[in-house]
Parts: structure tokens; C-alpha cells; sequence
């Protein structure tokens, strides 16, 4: 007898998330798990908080669209346009002590992350490591997550003791 096998597809889960691991530099991924500390959550979705509320901060966008390449974006009723004559994404440094994080991107907000690579001429990685930059140097971005997602109890002496260090941080950034 001969055995006859069909080759089917598999099906894909309509939820399925993509995996995106951007390197950053090394005191931007130790203010993420700060962050990830104060809001007990995990750094995976510290990190995907963080990117969905950057595109959503005028701010942000105001930066970022600094560096568009190419396209264009409506952000409200303003309209960013790329530049071949804007600085290229790819020429900015890292620093000496780089680290990757490991964040997971549902459909819709990996398309978000994939489009922006778009408009910045780079991978997906580069673009979401820059987005975690400039959205964790913005303080409306932050305070929005404390507020949105932090704790309903009441701060510990160590818990407020990182909120400084983290404001800290997001005051001397230089992405402003």
C-alpha cells in the first residue's frame, strides 16, 4: 500500500505577535526596567506602552519626523513630509555600552513600528530603539504611563526613590 500525505498549511493566529529586539544603549535599557520596576509590569510590555504612547505624543512625532527620509504622515491636521537633506537614522551612534531588548508587537502596532521604519529609512529594530529613546526623554510621555498603568497603592520609600532617578533621567535627556 502506498501512503499518500496532503501538505496543508498551518493556520495563524489572528493575535499573533512579532517579535522585535532593538539595540539601545545600555542607560536607556536599565531606565526601561526602572520603569517596568515602578509600573510592576513586565519590560516587554513597559517597552510596547511606551512606543504606543510616543506616536501619540505631538511631541514625539515632532522629533522624530526630524529624521523622515522618505513619505509622508498626518499627525492631526499636520502633515510631515520626508527629506532626503534630513540626518539619517542609521549615522546616529549608540554609545560604548549597547544591550538589546526583547519587546513583542501585536498585528496592529507592529504595522505602526514597520511604517515608521518606512518614513525613517531603517529596520524595524532601529526604529522602535529610536522611538523607546525619545519617548522615554519626553515627560508627558512618562507621566501618562504613571499615571495609566502605575500602581493604585501607596509608594514605597524605594518606589519613590526610583521615580526620582527617573525623572532624573527624562529631565537631563537629550532627544528634547
Amino acid at each position: 500500500m502506498r501512503r499518500v500525505s496532503v501538505q496543508t498549511a498551518r493556520k495563524e493566529r489572528t493575535d499573533k505577535k512579532r517579535q522585535v529586539a532593538p539595540t539601545i544603549n545600555g542607560e536607556l535599557k536599565r531606565e526601561i526596567e526602572r520603569l517596568a520596576y515602578i509600573l510592576d509590569r513586565p519590560v516587554k510590555d513597559v517597552g510596547v506602552c511606551l512606543c504606543r504612547e510616543g506616536l501619540s505624543e505631538r511631541d514625539v512625532v515632532n522629533v522624530l519626523a526630524t529624521y523622515f527620509q522618505r513619505g509622508s504622515l498626518r499627525f492631526g491636521a499636520t502633515v510631515y513630509r520626508g527629506n532626503f537633506e534630513n540626518p539619517k537614522l542609521c549615522d546616529m551612534t549608540l554609545g560604548d555600552r549597547t544591550e538589546r531588548v526583547s519587546l513583542r508587537f501585536d498585528r496592529a502596532d507592529y504595522e505602526d513600528m514597520r511604517l515608521l521604519a518606512d518614513l525613517l529609512d531603517a529596520s524595524v529594530a532601529r526604529a522602535v530603539g529610536f522611538l523607546l529613546g525619545v519617548s522615554l526623554a519626553h515627560k508627558d510621555v512618562v507621566d501618562r504611563m504613571l499615571a495609566r498603568y502605575g500602581r493604585r497603592h501607596t509608594l514605597t520609600d524605594d518606589m519613590a526613590a526610583e521615580i526620582k532617578r527617573l525623572d532624573r533621567y527624562v529631565r537631563r535627556a537629550s532627544y528634547k
